[in-house]
């Protein structure tokens, strides 16, 4: 008994001392103002303020946010989009996401405002290249074009979104689309032999139309994108391109412009007519294309862009691009156009204008192949692209749609980058911002 009273005595003492008193709970921070958002921007200054970035929550409002989570400061000009502004008693607080994935919060101190159209100036630029980048969703209504660097370099000329460049093999589907439209007027069909037109090429009688169209015809061309030495006519361009043919053997598939300069000089025995007066007749007229020529009809007061490279550290290296070239490329490569008048022509594939919905399957082969009608097919995603590039040339395009033309990126650059290929800067770099920023 005597030694439980002691135990007693001590611990009223302990207590009366203040050991055992209860602890305060801690006082977190309370939102007053949550409102939803939707902007892109950039974070800015953290190798100085090294703001904390907390994923479960603002900062100090529950006790998983005690602490942070990541550092500011491995995140400088990151682009995000900022879905949610809050307040707290410590400020003004933004959640965002990067490329699609939730990352957390962040002071909005630590941000600063930066467009779609920035951030895509910025990626066209840490490659080096120059031109104009079209962001397309939801069928251009919410489209961004951005532009960077000199049309004309010397004359200190700037790309625009109206500025024209070559198509190169961008061209090819508006000369298969003028073969459909003859085959709907019953001229030929995709299974018509190229002898009915050129009996003298070899293997001719066993090449159809749709592997001209598919690149399936085994024809090679020797001295390919060379400057011919003097400026050809159509008529010449297409005898040229016949000089320099030699067969491999029909269905075998083979890339080669030699396809779509035949193709054109179908569509003068056809018609009767020049392809540059088809094109303007059957495309560009009916389409009310404001921003498209050939080569040797651009006006005076247009500057068409120029053809440059970035060499030893320097932009606009010249790198020539010859009339004689392009006159050698007749429905091939020889036609300059904006990327927005593009993306009008890819419209006019399914909208009734130039071809409609079951016009651009049959110019597509319904996707048999990889290639088909001037443009590549991906199934699986459900994409279409088309590449192009002149040979010993700064010029590079690249298209990559949706099959429908929802969504997607048409980008024409007049200086040959570094470090990433015009496709990838396309596929995947830009078109990023469109899937998760736009």
């Amino acid at each position: 008994m005597k030694k439980l009273a002691t135990l007693l005595g001590t611990v009223g003492t302990l207590a009366a001392v203040g050991l055992f008193m209860p602890t305060t709970a801690h006082a977190y921070d309370t939102i007053s103002k949550q409102t939803n958002q939707n902007y892109t921007a950039r974070f800015v200054n953290q190798a100085k303020t090294n703001d904390g970035i907390y994923k479960y929550g603002i900062y100090n409002t529950s006790s998983s946010t005690a602490t942070r989570d990541l550092n500011g400061k491995n995140w400088e000009h990151r682009f995000i989009k900022v879905t949610q502004e809050a307040t707290t008693a410590s400020g003004t607080w933004v959640k965002f996401s990067y490329y699609g994935d939730t990352i957390g919060w962040v002071k909005k101190s630590a941000i600063e405002p930066y467009s779609v159209k920035q951030n895509a100036i910025a990626l066209i630029d840490k490659y080096h290249y120059r031109g104009t980048a079209m962001l397309i969703k939801n069928y251009a209504s919410n489209s961004v074009t951005a532009s960077t660097g000199y049309a004309y370099y010397g004359g200190r000329k700037l790309n625009t979104s109206d500025t024209v460049y070559p198509t190169a093999s961008l061209q090819k589907v508006i000369t298969g689309a003028i073969i459909v439209q003859l085959v709907n007027e019953h001229k030929l069909t995709q299974y018509t032999r190229l002898s009915k037109f050129y009996p003298n090429i070899k293997t001719s009688a066993d090449i159809t139309i749709r592997q001209l169209l598919d690149h399936n015809t085994g024809l090679e061309q020797t001295n390919e994108e060379i400057d011919p030495g003097k400026n050809l006519t159509e008529a010449q361009a297409i005898q040229y391109a016949i000089s320099q043919l030699n067969a491999t053997g029909a269905g075998k598939h083979h890339y080669t412009n030699a396809n779509y300069i035949l193709l054109a000089g179908i569509i003068r025995q056809l018609t009767g007519q020049s392809l540059e007066a088809n094109v303007q007749s059957r495309i560009i007229n009916k389409l009310g294309l404001k921003e498209t020529y050939f080569y040797n009809t651009i006006p005076s007061n247009i500057t068409p862009a120029a053809s440059y490279k970035y060499e030893n550290g320097k932009n606009y290296q010249y790198y020539a691009l010859t009339t004689n070239l392009l006159s050698s490329l007749t429905g091939a490569g020889n036609m300059y156009m904006s990327p927005q008048d593009y993306y009008t022509v890819q419209k006019g594939l399914r909208n009734g204008k130039i071809l409609n919905k079951s016009d651009y399957y049959y110019l597509s082969n319904n996707y048999k192949y990889a290639y088909d009608g001037g443009m590549w097919h991906n199934k699986s995603t459900h994409m279409k692209y088309s590449s192009g590039s002149l040979r010993n040339t700064g010029i590079t395009t690249h298209m990559y749609l949706s099959e429908g033309n929802k969504t997607g990126v048409i980008f024409f650059s007049n200086q040959k980058g570094t470090g990433r290929s015009t496709a990838d800067l396309t596929e995947k770099t830009l078109y990023n911002l469109v899937k998760y920023y736009m």
